[in-house]
This record gives C-alpha cells, structure tokens and sequence, in this order.
C-alpha cells in the first residue's frame, strides 16, 4: 500500500503535538483520547484514508486512477471522469 503523507515529525518540529489513538469530543474545546483528555482552542482529526475501487462493469478494462495513483502518474490522460 502506497500511503501520501506528513510524517508526525514535521508537524512537531512545527510546534504540534501529535497523538496516535482513538478519542471522542467531550465538548467543544475538550477531545479525550487514549483516556487523556485535551483541552485547546483547535484540533486537527487527522483520520486518514485509502482507495476503494467501485465494482462497476468495465472499470478494470478502462483503467482507473486511485487518489493515491494519481500522484505517480507521469502522463496526462486523454480524458477523466470524477
């Protein structure tokens, strides 16, 4: 899996403290996570993502381009539907 993103170390070299875990907001300015709850004027839910290719008739034979394929793309298609 081909996985597009900053990595945790830039973004606290930048100041933000990065936390890896599942949470839920208790309120507007307190979000739990790990057990910890944190409170702060802004958070930044960064959930991630990763393709998922439709099952529609024909799309294996066209071709197709995932959100992460497109980015090693070196051409530029004729056409793209979205």
């Amino acid at each position: 899996m081909t996985r597009i993103y900053d990595s945790p170390q830039r973004f606290e070299g930048l100041g933000v403290e990065v936390i890896f875990g599942s949470g839920h907001f208790i309120n507007s300015d307190i979000f739990e996570v790990n057990g910890q709850q944190l409170k702060a004027r802004n958070f930044v839910i960064a959930t991630g993502s990763h393709p998922t290719v439709p099952n529609i008739s024909g799309l294996q034979e066209s071709g197709y381009l995932t959100n992460e394929d497109v980015f090693y793309s070196t051409t530029c298609p004729e056409s793209l539907a979205i």
